[in-house]
């Protein structure tokens, strides 16, 4: 497992049986490759599940790739692959990571219910193609891109569920074994990397 990077490896996950779960951080360019990849792979079958990726890391003492002086490697391959993947040139906000990172976009996408994958998406644009902090305005551009009324969206994404939401999806992680994002767990196997999902989609017959 390459554990500087967002393309790892496959480890086996103790605490998530029969299902397909992606776990992701909106600070993570990896994980905004997969989340446009990850319906074309599974289909509906994956739980889109935010998590609070810098509890992860705190609770291994560990830092992520992007907070190294030469990150020059991983971004160039990021590119390369969004390029791949047809997507616009990724841009950075300011400051990015250490700078711009919140937990308001992850509750954000928890209080959308049926719309989660919609605004995933249109919030991932939002930080990597438009270069955007998601702080409150981005997230209120990126609700309605995804069809929701954002007012309501951000006073639920304050609620005490939601937050206790986020919380039970971080600790679900860590009980999978999930140290880099994105990862998917498929039944007791836990594939990390944007450059795993085919052999996780063929771990779960897809």
């Amino acid at each position: 497992m390459r554990s500087a990077r967002g393309a790892g490896g496959r480890q086996t996950a103790p605490g998530v049986l029969g299902r397909i779960r992606f776990f992701y951080d909106f600070s993570s360019p990896y994980s905004y490759l997969a989340a446009n990849r990850i319906e074309r792979v599974f289909g509906d079958d994956a739980e889109w599940t935010p998590i609070v990726f810098g509890a992860v890391l705190a609770s291994q003492r560990r830092e992520p790739w992007s907070f190294a002086e030469d990150r020059s490697e991983h971004l160039a391959e990021i590119e390369r692959r969004a390029r791949a993947l047809g997507l616009p040139e990724v841009r950075y906000p300011e400051g990015w990571p250490r700078e711009t990172w919140t937990v308001l976009p992850l509750r954000a996408t928890l209080a959308a219910g049926a719309s989660a994958k919609r605004l995933t998406l249109a919030l991932y644009a939002e930080h990597f193609e438009h270069g955007r902090v998601l702080d409150a305005a981005a997230v209120f551009d990126a609700a309605w891109v995804a069809g929701l009324d954002p007012e309501p969206l951000l006073a639920a994404a304050e609620t005490d569920a939601v937050r206790g939401r986020l919380r039970d999806n971080t600790d679900a992680a860590l009980a999978a074994g999930v140290e880099g994002i994105p990862a998917v767990a498929v039944g007791a196997d836990l594939f990390w990397g944007e450059d795993r999902l085919a052999e996780a989609a063929a771990e779960a017959g897809h």
